[in-house]
C-alpha cells in the first residue's frame, strides 16, 4: 500500500492566503460600493452606533436616524440648493415640479397692517374661483376666527387639511363682506397670468416654471396674438425658477431655430441640452426683472437676449445660473444636488452675479407685500416697459 504524505503546514498557508486575499477584495468591494462616500466615515458611523446602542439611554427612532444621516451628508456638501427629501417629502417636491397643488387653489400674501391674507392669484377652476373669490379679495376671517387672533402661521394651518374638508372663509371686498364655503380639492397650479394692455400689448406674468408652465404660457400668447397684439411683456419678476425644461419648452415657442440651453458637466465639456426649432413668435419683447428672478427665469433672460428677441427691463437679477437634479432613491426618498452649469452665448458665468437689466428701472415699492399690490398704474417697470414698445413700434 502506497502511502503519500500530506502537506499539511503548505495546505494551511495556502488556505490562510485564500482567506486573507477574499478578505482584502470584499473590503475593496465595500469600498467601491457601499463604502465610496469614505471607508473611514463608515467606520467612525459604525463605532457611533456601537457606542449608542451599548450606552444611549433614550429609544432610538431608526427611520427618523436615517433621515437625519442622510441629511447631514448632504449638508455636508456645501450646495446651497442640494437637499434631501424624506419619503413623505419627496411627493410633495414631485407634485410642485409637476405644478400640483393641494388647498384652496389660491397664493396668499399674509398683510400684517391688515391683518388678513391677500388673495394675490386665484387659479382658473380652483376651489376657490369656483366659489366666487377672486383676486383682490382680503381674507379675514376663517371658521369664524378672525386672521388677527390666529396669526400667519394659525391662519395658514386652518385653511390646510384633508382632501375633502370645508373651510369657511370671510373676505373683505371693497366695502362689502361676504363669506364662501371652500372644499380643500388638488388643483392644477396656474403659474401663468396674461392681460391685455392698452388694446395693444400682451402681459403674460410667469410666477415660476413647473411642468404645466410652458402648455399654460403658449395658450396665453396663442390668444393674446388672437387679440392682434403689437408686442409682448413677459414678467420675471419674484419669480425663482424651477424645472429647465419648462423654460426651455417656452425658448422653444418663442425664439427661430438655434441652440438654446448650454450646460457644462461635471467632466468639464459644454453639451447642447436643449434647440429651437425655426417656428417663432414675431413680436417686440421686453422682460421685466428683478433681484427675485432667479435660475430657470434667468436662463430664460439670457438666451432670450442672446437671440436679440428681447430686451430686459427692471432691477438685476438674483445670480444663479447653476442647475440640479433631483433623483428617486430605493425607498421612497429623494435627493437633489448641483449637476453643472449654464453656459451662456458669451461664455461668462453670471452665477451670484446676476444679470443686468438692459434698461434700469427701480420701483418705488419695495420687496415686502407692497410688490403684490401693484397696479398698472404705479407699476414704473411695467409702465416703462410699455414705453419702450411704443418707441419700439413707432420706429418701425
Amino acid at each position: 500500500m502506497i502511502r503519500f504524505k500530506f502537506p499539511v503546514k503548505a495546505l494551511a498557508a495556502t488556505v490562510v492566503s485564500f482567506i486573507v486575499i477574499v478578505a482584502v477584495l470584499i473590503t475593496a468591494v465595500l469600498r467601491d460600493t457601499v463604502f465610496t462616500m469614505d471607508y473611514h466615515m463608515a467606520l467612525k458611523l459604525s463605532e457611533i452606533e456601537r457606542l449608542v446602542n451599548r450606552d444611549y439611554y433614550f429609544s432610538v427612532d431608526d427611520s427618523a436616524l436615517s433621515d437625519a444621516v442622510m441629511t447631514g451628508y448632504v449638508k455636508g456638501l456645501k450646495d446651497t440648493y442640494a437637499n434631501y427629501y424624506t419619503k413623505e417629502n419627496a411627493q410633495k417636491q414631485i407634485d410642485s415640479l409637476k405644478g400640483d397643488s393641494f388647498g384652496i387653489g389660491a397664493l396668499l400674501v399674509y398683510l400684517s397692517n391688515e391683518n388678513a391674507l391677500y388673495v394675490w392669484k386665484v387659479y382658473d377652476n380652483g376651489a376657490a374661483s369656483n366659489v366666487g373669490m377672486k383676486s383682490g379679495d382680503y381674507i379675514v376671517k376663517v371658521d369664524g376666527m378672525t386672521v388677527k387672533e390666529l396669526g400667519y402661521d394659525g391662519a395658514l394651518s386652518a385653511i390646510r387639511g384633508e382632501k375633502g374638508k370645508a373651510v369657511a372663509l370671510t373676505v373683505q371686498r371693497g366695502t362689502e363682506e361676504k363669506t364662501f364655503k371652500v372644499t380643500l380639492a388638488e388643483n392644477d397650479v396656474q403659474s401663468v397670468y396674461s392681460a391685455l394692455l392698452q388694446k395693444k400689448y400682451g402681459y403674460v406674468e410667469v410666477i415660476d416654471f413647473n411642468q404645466k408652465t410652458s402648455a399654460q404660457f403658449k395658450v396665453a400668447v396663442d390668444e393674446l396674438q388672437k387679440e392682434g397684439i403689437k408686442g409682448l411683456i413677459i414678467d420675471l419678476r419674484h419669480n425663482g425658477g424651477g424645472t429647465v425644461a419648462s423654460a426651455a419648452e417656452m425658448l422653444d415657442y418663442l425664439l427661430p431655430k438655434g441652440d438654446t440651453v448650454r450646460v457644462k458637466y461635471k467632466n468639464g465639456k459644454i453639451y447642447v441640452r436643449n434647440r429651437s426649432d425655426k417656428k417663432c413668435v414675431d413680436l417686440p419683447m421686453v422682460i421685466l426683472t428683478d433681484g427675485g428672478t432667479g435660475s430657470s427665469s434667468e436662463i430664460f433672460c439670457s438666451i432670450m437676449r442672446d437671440f436679440g428677441k428681447a430686451v430686459l427691463i427692471g432691477e438685476r437679477t438674483y445670480g444663479k445660473s447653476i442647475i440640479q437634479r433631483s433623483y428617486n432613491l430605493s425607498d421612497g426618498s429623494r435627493v437633489k444636488f448641483t449637476i453643472g452649469e449654464f453656459v451662456p452665448k458669451s461664455g461668462k458665468s453670471y452665477h451670484k452675479i446676476g444679470l443686468s437689466p438692459d434698461i434700469e428701472v427701480t420701483p418705488d415699492f419695495k420687496d415686502g407685500a407692497d410688490f403684490y399690490l401693484k397696479t398698472e398704474e404705479n407699476d414704473k417697470v411695467l409702465l416703462r416697459g410699455i414705453e419702450y414698445l411704443d418707441k419700439t413700434i413707432s420706429g418701425r
